[in-house]
């Protein structure tokens, strides 16, 4: 069988059950921490992640069965909490790691060791071709799909990095992930980053300037991948800036970094 459960929480409107939500505003007024109804729809996400884990069980097909827990994005600005994504920086909606990168856990008892933890960076369209692989399924059209099977690098069969590129887009706003190098342009106002990401990943440190020969590489990149697709079926119609290090509200000062976010 194959159940793919996509969870409206968390989003916005932040609306949680009203128990939940009472309990989380006597956390927030205690420890000063932020929005009741957000703490309410992620526990409201555990208790549903759960009810299908204990189904699992009391089938008794929890070990042969395999279950990938993933989010689409970071978290939001508009939830105003300063640390939500900390230590990365950014929000949803933008391509610094604070806006992509998410948990990805795997479990499959049967066939996967337990506690493992993989630094490679891999993608959500690696999950088609990982868990077609896990039901036995050869696709003829393994060469031309972007993702991986993740299965012989969760194995430790292959040592290798399962990408050397990855792209983003959204309109205005792209990035690449080449090797160390993270890049990312916001071509509205031409604003660029790029940073070494073996020694910075927390992308404090831009250093365009410096490294004109490998921005050049990744720029060609990137106008190789954008040739390759096709243009939206519904264009954006408006672009808004984004502050990268401060959440929605919060008033912009000169130096502040943002992107313009296309939607």
């Amino acid at each position: 069988f194959f159940l793919m459960l996509s969870h409206y929480a968390v989003h916005a409107p932040l609306q949680g059950k009203a128990d939940k939500v009472k309990r989380y505003q006597q956390v927030a007024k205690d420890q000063q921490q932020g929005p009741p109804a957000y703490a309410a729809m992620v526990e409201s996400v555990d208790d549903s992640v759960g009810r299908v884990m204990r189904t699992l069980r009391e089938l008794k097909i929890d070990q042969q069965t395999l279950v990938i827990f993933t989010s689409d994005n970071g978290g939001a600005n508009y939830i105003e909490l300063d640390d939500i994504n900390k230590p990365y920086r950014g929000w949803k909606i933008s391509f610094f790691e604070g806006g992509i990168r998410v948990p990805y856990i795997v479990s499959w008892p049967d066939k996967i060791n337990p506690e493992q933890r993989s630094n490679s960076a891999v993608h959500h369209f690696d999950i088609f071709s990982t868990i077609a692989s896990a039901a036995g399924i050869q696709s003829s059209y393994e060469d031309e799909l972007d993702g991986v099977n993740l299965l012989p690098y969760i194995k430790n069969e292959k040592t290798s990095q399962p990408h050397q590129t990855l792209f983003w887009r959204s309109g205005n706003h792209q990035s690449v992930l080449h090797g160390k190098w993270k890049y990312i342009i916001s071509k509205k106002e031409n604003l660029r980053w790029l940073f070494d990401t073996s020694v910075d990943p927390l992308e404090q440190n831009n250093i365009f300037e410096n490294h004109p020969e490998e921005v050049r590489l990744i720029e060609d990149l990137l106008v190789q991948f954008n040739s390759e697709q096709k243009d939206p079926l519904f264009p954006s119609s408006y672009e808004v800036p984004i502050m990268i290090d401060k959440y929605d509200g919060q008033e912009y000062e000169e130096e502040d970094e943002y992107i313009y976010w296309s939607n």
